[in-house]
């Protein structure tokens, strides 16, 4: 017979549905190699806030920061709040030689 008592997983509905544990880390920088910024738990939600003059690449792995798969912060700009159950992101300065910042604030799962 099966159960009903279901623990947090990625396929727990309830851990997407209620408000994420607030989390940030700022000063995160990046110049020509990528840097992880790594979550303690899976993510709700994403903002990142690009506090230099420069773009910074913004990716989900490594590779897509080298590649074509990111999206970019502008310098001096602010992203939209993004939607996403991920563990991890990968920073790239857009220019480069020169160092990119950024300010990240997720809202955290029970996962």
């Amino acid at each position: 017979m099966g159960s009903w008592n279901l623990s947090p997983g990625l396929n727990h509905v309830g851990a997407f549905q209620s408000s994420g544990q607030p989390w940030c880390s700022g000063g995160n920088t990046s110049t020509n190699t990528a840097a992880r910024i790594a979550f303690p738990k899976v993510t709700r939600w994403i903002v990142i806030t690009n506090t230099s003059a420069n773009a910074v690449k913004v990716g989900f792995s490594s590779a897509g920061t080298g590649g074509s798969n990111y999206f970019t912060v502008a310098g001096n700009t602010t992203s939209p709040r993004l939607e996403v159950k991920i563990s991890a992101i990968w920073i790239k300065s857009a220019v480069d030689g020169n160092a990119a910042t950024v300010d990240v604030v997720a809202g955290l799962t029970a996962i």
